[in-house]
């Protein structure tokens, strides 16, 4: 009736700390794989949504390009105020399509591109409305002048700087993942070291609780080795409260009658 005994009370304490070591190692495992997780998805997120909305703008800037070179043959046409209205729309969405990438950006590298970019969108936008004048007005030469000389010099610009940002981009990326990797070597030393220390943890209680049980059972013995040596003044002399100590009180009990006798 091991459930009734004093000592049975003491059992479950070995066993509690075996739990517990799984516990916490399992509970930094966890917490390892959901920080991995996350990393991996942070460092997605990081890389491929920027890249995206890159890709926009430089499709929308392309279409501006592509509207900035029919405005000459739209003025020869006669309706150079409906293709303008369709090119300041265009310039809007564009300036949109910046201000949403600008949003999706986190380290000074690419804010910089970025305004060097922004700052050659402007002056092509301005260039823009000089060919536009410059087309209403009759100047043929002068808006060929500027569709091959400042607008295409300055769209030069911008596409060098749209794939400046591009290569930030990817520089960002391999920051971030060399940051994470480093992230996952660091967890997996502390699940090494907290699983070693919780699996210790759980041995040292083990033992001392073990060593509580025939710790008693042994100084028993001793006390019964030498009462048959003919020692009758052994004593175990046990304070536990449990079995063990009064198993060790019986026999000291035996020894005083033994020694009474005698």
């Amino acid at each position: 009736m091991l459930n009734e005994m004093k000592i049975a009370k003491k059992l479950p304490a070995a066993f509690v700390a075996v739990a517990m070591a799984a516990v916490v190692v399992g509970a930094v495992g966890i917490a390892g794989m959901t920080s991995l997780s996350s990393g991996e998805e942070r460092l997605l997120s990081s890389v491929t949504a920027p890249l995206l909305q890159l890709s926009d703008v430089e499709a929308e800037f392309n279409r501006l390009r592509a509207l900035y070179l029919r405005v000459p043959m739209a003025a020869a046409e006669g309706h150079l105020a409906d293709e303008w209205r369709q090119t300041e729309d265009q310039q809007r969405t564009l300036e949109a399509a910046l201000a949403a990438y600008e949003k999706s950006l986190d380290s000074d590298r690419t804010r910089r591109a970025l305004g060097e970019v922004q700052g050659a969108v402007r002056d092509y936008e301005a260039m823009g409305r000089q060919l536009r004048d410059a087309a209403g007005g009759g100047q043929r030469a002068e808006a060929e002048r500027l569709l091959l000389g400042p607008l295409f010099n300055t769209a030069k610009v911008v596409n060098a700087g749209l794939k400046e940002l591009g290569q930030a981009e990817v520089a960002d990326g391999r920051d971030l993942a060399a940051a994470s990797a480093a992230n996952a070597a660091r967890l997996r030393w502390l699940m090494i070291v907290v699983g070693l220390a919780a699996v210790g943890g759980a041995v040292y209680a083990g033992l001392r609780i073990a060593r509580g049980v025939t710790g008693p059972l042994d100084k028993c013995s001793e006390v019964l080795r030498e009462l048959a040596k003919g020692h009758l003044g052994a004593r175990v002399d046990s304070t536990r409260a449990d079995e063990l100590g009064d198993m060790g009180r019986t026999m000291d009990e035996f020894a005083a009658a033994l020694q009474l006798l005698v």
